[in-house]
């Protein structure tokens, strides 16, 4: 990739790219920070691609120099937080709430959390301890199956990693209609609406701003983020990623908790004039 950077748009998932809970404590690595405001002050454009919704992902967004729609909810959305406006959304379709119900009825050891544009709300209370182990700093609102009222973005099922392959082998054989299912991470399978993923907003980006395709430049390390890296212009991981995400990126940079960003900045600008 050669040119100048004020053509390119670096498109980067949050947890486990920008940031590290366990290592880091939730924050970015200072080095990052320092090289994405380089970048953007030569004119380079930088967004986040994040499962997170609005209200968790703001906090993200306003630490770091962004400057370009924003795909948040593992692609059913796009955000603008310089105007401070979607641009585009889908909801899970009226079943959803039944789907949970049956997957939960299966897999009574996992939790069930629906997300609106505002909040969390964990369905069985099963989630709570767990969830908030992981992800501290969201709101988890508890509330019953009869209290829900959508309409809803996404639902998660968080479940122990050991009991993630047949959990994910049950949904992938189940009638679900109008929704499909991604790991985000070791601890969460995620039921989207169909048509979105990273990849499919990303697209719907380019073609929003008339960004072209090959100055897209998509960083992530889990299985939420393949429809993305190969969707961009180039596509990179981290090489602490999963063996599968890195066989398909053409760019590996150092591990997350060391400052992904800041490397994958540095082999821009050794690159571009």
């Amino acid at each position: 990739m050669k040119g100048n950077l004020s053509d390119l748009v670096i498109m980067s998932d949050v947890d486990g790219t920008l940031l590290h809970w366990a290592k880091n404590g939730g924050k970015t690595p200072a080095r990052n920070i320092e090289a994405l405001e380089r970048f953007t002050s030569k004119g380079g454009r930088f967004a986040i691609a994040t499962g997170r919704a609005l209200l968790t992902a703001r906090p993200v967004a306003e630490v770091l120099p962004v400057n370009f729609p924003c795909v948040i909810l593992n692609g059913g959305a796009v955000y603008d937080f310089q105007s401070n406006e979607y641009l585009h959304k889908l909801y899970l379709p009226d079943g959803a709430q039944r789907y949970v119900k049956e997957i939960l009825k299966a897999f009574p050891q996992c939790g069930g959390v629906f997300v609106d544009e505002n909040y969390y709300y964990d369905v069985d209370g099963v989630t709570r301890n767990e969830y908030l182990r992981l992800y501290p700093n969201n709101l988890l609102m508890p509330v019953g199956f009869d209290e829900l009222k959508g309409p809803f973005l996404k639902a998660l099922i968080v479940l122990p990693p050991e009991r993630m392959k047949p959990v994910y082998e049950y949904v992938s054989q189940a009638s679900f209609n109008g929704v499909r299912f991604v790991l985000s991470d070791r601890h969460m399978l995620e039921m989207l609406p169909d048509g979105s993923s990273k990849g499919d907003a990303l697209e719907r980006i380019t073609r929003l701003t008339g960004v072209k395709r090959e100055n897209m430049v998509a960083i992530g390390d889990f299985y939420n983020d393949i429809e993305m890296i190969e969707y961009a212009g180039l596509g990179v991981t981290m090489s602490d990623a999963p063996e599968d995400i890195r066989n398909i990126a053409q760019m590996i940079v150092c591990p997350c908790a060391d400052g992904a960003l800041a490397d994958l900045v540095e082999r821009l600008e050794s690159r571009c004039d």
